[in-house]
């Protein structure tokens, strides 16, 4: 995981990673028929949302080319879990989506049960 995280000749941070500053750059909680998520019920929710997502990716910008780790990654994932308290599940699932977008960009398998936590409240691969 190291190597995707190396310094730019620019020292700015986005630069570090460009696909995580590229999922940062657009917004990722959309609505529309060309997406599956129905969106939030109103703008207030959907900022919420959005906020959150925007939070945690400038958390990751930030952070990880100083300490490009998994552990990095899912301790800001698991900050922006827990501020997020929408009842609804499916804000709660596509939340869940999006980090799972920057797993797959950080190289990272599995978030260790966090999602599955944070999501049903046990360790669901548990059971499996």
């Amino acid at each position: 995981m190291a190597d995707r995280f190396q310094r730019s000749s620019t020292g700015d941070h986005a630069g570090r990673h460009p696909a995580l500053a590229k999922l940062a750059g657009g917004t990722q909680v959309r609505v529309g028929r060309h997406h599956f998520y129905p969106g939030a019920r109103n703008e207030e929710q959907r900022r919420v949302a959005q906020a959150a997502v925007d939070g945690t990716l400038q958390a990751l910008i930030a952070e990880l080319p100083e300490r490009p780790q998994r552990s990095t990654v899912l301790r800001a994932m698991k900050r922006s879990l827990a501020d997020f308290n929408s009842g609804e599940s499916e804000e709660r699932d596509q939340l869940l989506a999006y980090f799972g977008k920057v797993l797959d960009i950080c190289g990272i398998q599995t978030s260790a049960e966090l999602f599955n936590v944070w999501r049903y409240g046990f360790p669901y691969g548990w059971l499996i």
